[in-house]
């Protein structure tokens, strides 16, 4: 398992490492981005984080960040990013996760989990889904909605639960 993740908000946190084998790496997100303004820069952090562990420098991260956001808050951000990729390159790694190397014959595509989720479904003829908005389901909804199929938006829980035995049918 790899995950970025607060401590603080993880009951039981040492017990757990060892009980799971989990591979920690003790970097304070939130801290590095306060100390550059603003807390929501923990997410450059984590992004710079998951690279510097599987061998990948912020070049790519820097022309995305370069498209996207203005001049000061671009340079805050590139800041964030090259303080926490060096900080992670200089631990000591206890995983074997690295980028896959090499070549291939067909375009390759990196996806998120939902995005996963989404075209597996699709895939496989999945014509139905429920789940509820604002949740990491959204991301599938959104995937989903954007491919042929019958859709039918339900509001209500108690409607939505009872959609779904006779979808399964």
């Amino acid at each position: 398992m790899a995950s970025l993740l607060d401590t603080d908000e993880v009951e039981n946190f040492d017990e757990r490492v060892e009980e799971n084998d989990w591979h920690v790496y003790p970097l304070d997100l939130r801290g590095l981005a306060r100390e550059h303004g603003r807390e929501i820069m923990r997410n450059t952090a984590g992004v710079a984080a998951t690279a510097a562990l599987i061998g990948m420098d912020t070049e790519v991260f820097e022309e995305l960040m370069a498209d996207t956001m203005g001049e000061e808050m671009l340079e805050t951000n590139v800041e964030v990013l090259e303080e926490a990729h060096a900080e992670v390159s200089e631990m000591e790694f206890t995983h074997d996760l690295e980028v896959p190397t090499g070549s291939h014959d067909e375009e390759q595509v990196l996806l998120n989990g939902s995005h996963s989720v989404a075209y597996g479904a699709i895939d496989e003829g999945c014509r139905f889904i429920a789940g509820y908005p604002m949740t990491p389901w959204t991301d599938v909804f959104t995937m989903y909605v954007f491919t042929p199929r019958t859709q039918q938006r339900v509001q209500p829980e108690i409607v939505k639960s009872s959609r779904c035995p006779g979808r399964l049918a």
